[in-house]
């Protein structure tokens, strides 16, 4: 291997808006305000650029609004720009898109200039009715609004799922899976997430990722019973579906980036010598086919991301004395 290393690549291309903040979803459960005021503290951070959308339940939208106005109305009297809250609907019901209001406030805060509804995410379906669903939320929302359907990894056949995603491809809908809950059942084996990226690959389908991603690589964390499960990493994620969508990687190639519990591991999947012209490439993939991942919490994702930041500044610092030292010698 040449002179580069994965630790001196720029973070924040690789995961600009990675994270959907979701602190009123368990098992944080916040209340509405609570989250609220979180996020847009979120916002003024150093490390703003990590933060995605503000995830939201359908049934809170009205109280949402009724809560943000006072702080934009704040905002324009003290003569500053509000920043924009870029949202993620989660219904639950699909059959509630047919509601006059959602539609009114679907159509109407996709283009306002301080509350952008960015996402619809559909909870699961029964199969036997998915597509009419699918069908039907797609002609009544806004195209502007990317709509992703939750489809279950950990408790039907690959066939099954597989099929599923080939018909939300059809219809230029996007596919949601989760990675995590509060029982080991919920987590999806390596070898299950690996053949969904490679599906998702071969379908050129964007997805997003739910619960069970705070953590950057994969790693054994024990779940509030007690039980350790095998959790899968952020920026595995990351790299594997980024990877995957440039050179076309077979589910086997993708379970081990998805195995890896450090920067140094992923090493091997590069040629140092194309790495840097590569890197804003693989950014780029990362962000058009893995939109991000739901989290009740920003500040374990955000934590795990400074202390990269951190590893990679002493990383090159020692790089630069040893090679200052060479050239010394």
């Amino acid at each position: 291997m040449g002179g580069l290393h994965m630790v001196s690549l720029p973070l924040r291309p690789l995961l600009a808006s990675v994270v959907d903040y979701a602190g009123t979803f368990p098992p944080a459960g916040m209340s509405l305000k609570t989250a609220m005021a979180a996020y847009a503290t979120y916002q003024k951070q150093p490390e703003h650029w990590l933060l995605g959308k503000y995830v939201l339940s359908v049934a809170d939208l009205p109280a949402f609004i009724k809560e943000l106005l006072p702080r934009v109305r704040l905002t324009m009297g003290l003569g500053k720009h509000p920043s924009v809250w870029p949202i993620s609907l989660v219904l639950r019901d699909p059959r509630y898109i047919s509601s006059s209001s959602l539609l009114r406030s679907l159509h109407f805060y996709t283009a306002n200039s301080y509350l952008s509804i960015a996402a619809l995410e559909i909870s699961p379906q029964p199969r036997e009715t998915l597509e009419n669903i699918v069908s039907t939320v797609k002609a009544q929302v806004p195209q502007s609004v990317e709509t992703f359907f939750e489809v279950p990894l950990t408790s039907v056949s690959q066939s099954s799922y597989q099929d599923s995603l080939r018909m939300l491809q059809a219809h230029r809908a996007m596919a949601k899976v989760r990675t995590g809950g509060l029982s080991p059942k919920d987590f999806p084996t390596v070898m299950q997430l690996a053949q969904f990226i490679a599906t998702c690959e071969q379908l050129k389908l964007p997805f997003k990722e739910t619960a069970g991603l705070h953590q950057p690589f994969y790693s054994q964390k024990r779940l509030p019973n007690g039980s350790w499960v095998n959790m899968h990493g952020f920026f595995n994620i990351a790299i594997a579906t980024a990877l995957t969508h440039y050179a076309s990687l077979t589910a086997i190639d993708i379970t081990h980036i998805l195995q890896a519990t450090s920067l140094e591991d992923f090493i091997p999947w590069f040629d140092d010598v194309l790495l840097t012209e590569l890197w804003f490439d693989l950014c780029q993939l990362r962000k058009q086919f893995f939109r991000g991942f739901g989290s009740c919490s920003f500040q374990e994702p955000l934590a795990s991301v400074i202390q990269l930041q951190r590893s990679q500044t002493t990383e090159n610092a020692t790089r630069m004395l040893k090679i200052s030292n060479d050239i010394s010698a």
